[in-house]
């Protein structure tokens, strides 16, 4: 991973996809099918099927990370997005909701996930392939606020992961890190995943919390600064907490570092 973006899985994606298709096509009529496993660790499968309908698709993840999904439908003159969403190995849905994967426009699915066994759930489709590529993530940060990871200052950062999970439980990642000069405070924030990342920061000047943004698949920056007059604000010295909490069941990967300016 990039030390600031985790977007930098695209170019690996890119390559993959072009390889993918260059393969020809099966013919298939079973609703449970392994994908092909390109040499690079990519699972690819490119098939038409008698009739449509739901077919799940095995793929085995050997590092905790995050599992792209992409892929693409045919009709008789076009190609259009397909219908995908992720499952454990007993085949139940570990995403609230579907997504819709399309090649073309760069629209991709993608899941946090831990090591183990996961099935890709495409439905309605005849004529279409489909690409899997899992990219491995430090996952670092706390569950509490107790065992928050300690962030240095600095453009090293940290990562962690928020797995996809069939557990209705509440998921976080709590950081930690200390401010020892009266400064504008700086945050570069990555979310990556499927639904938006919160992220919420604790301490001397935010002594109740500030949720700082809502967002997926994106990266910012933020500079502490007077909410009213939108202008550069010191920050107390002390130690302050980062919270990243998943909305609903959304999974994925964060990236977080900081500096003073």
């Amino acid at each position: 991973m990039e030390k600031r973006r985790l977007g930098g899985l695209l170019k690996t994606v890119v390559l993959t996809l072009v390889m993918v298709l260059l393969f020809g096509m099966t013919t298939m009529a079973a609703t449970k099918v392994n994908m092909n496993k390109y040499k690079t660790g990519s699972y690819y499968y490119n098939g038409v099927w008698e009739t449509s309908g739901t077919v799940y698709h095995k793929v085995t993840v050997p590092k905790t990370g995050i599992l792209l999904v992409s892929g693409k439908g045919y009709d008789e003159y076009s190609s259009h997005k397909i219908k995908v969403a992720l499952c454990d190995k007993n085949l139940k849905l570990v995403e609230k909701s579907y997504s819709y994967a399309d090649d073309d426009s760069e629209k991709y699915a993608w899941y946090g996930v831990s090591k183990g066994t996961y099935y890709i759930k495409v439905t309605g489709e005849k004529d279409y392939f489909l690409l899997a590529v899992n990219q491995k993530v430090a996952n670092k940060g706390g569950a509490k606020k107790s065992s928050a990871a300690t962030v240095k200052k600095g453009k090293t950062g940290i990562s962690g992961v928020i797995p996809a999970s069939t557990k209705k439980t509440k998921t976080e990642k709590w950081y930690k890190f200390k401010v020892t000069q009266s400064k504008v405070l700086v945050l570069y924030l990555s979310a990556i995943g499927n639904g938006k990342f919160t992220f919420t920061v604790y301490g001397p000047s935010y002594s109740k919390g500030f949720k700082i943004a809502s967002f997926m698949n994106d990266d910012r920056d933020f500079t502490s600064g007077n909410v009213y007059t939108r202008t550069p604000m010191r920050v107390k010295k002390g130690t302050y907490y980062l919270k990243v909490t998943r909305n609903s069941k959304s999974s994925g990967a964060v990236f977080f570092s900081w500096t003073l300016q």
